[in-house]
């Protein structure tokens, strides 16, 4: 269901952990951006922190509920085996994120 103010904020680990079961440097792409993101959270949290204001907490808990995700995808990650990208769907996505 769409809340009221029309949009919906969905964590991008599970997409990032799909297109990196497809290969492994996929993978290594996927890890690379969870990163990205997670430094991200990071530093917009220990921003909010120092500002002290109660009104950013449901944006802080949910930034930190995305990091728990990007861990867990992490993890996931890092098990799969390193594999070489062998059906056409895994070498288009290569293509377009190595770009």
């Amino acid at each position: 269901m769409i809340p009221p103010d029309g949009y919906r904020t969905i964590a991008i680990a599970p997409a990032l952990v799909g297109i990196g079961r497809l290969s492994g440097p996929l993978a290594q792409l996927s890890l690379a951006l969870i990163d990205a993101q997670t430094a991200l959270i990071q530093r917009n949290v220990a921003k909010a922190i120092q500002r002290g204001r109660l009104d950013d907490r449901p944006t802080t808990n949910l930034l930190r509920g995305f990091a728990e995700a990007l861990d867990r995808a992490r993890v996931l990650l890092e098990s799969l085996p390193d594999t070489v990208p062998t059906s056409r769907l895994a070498q288009k996505a290569e293509a377009w994120l190595a770009t």
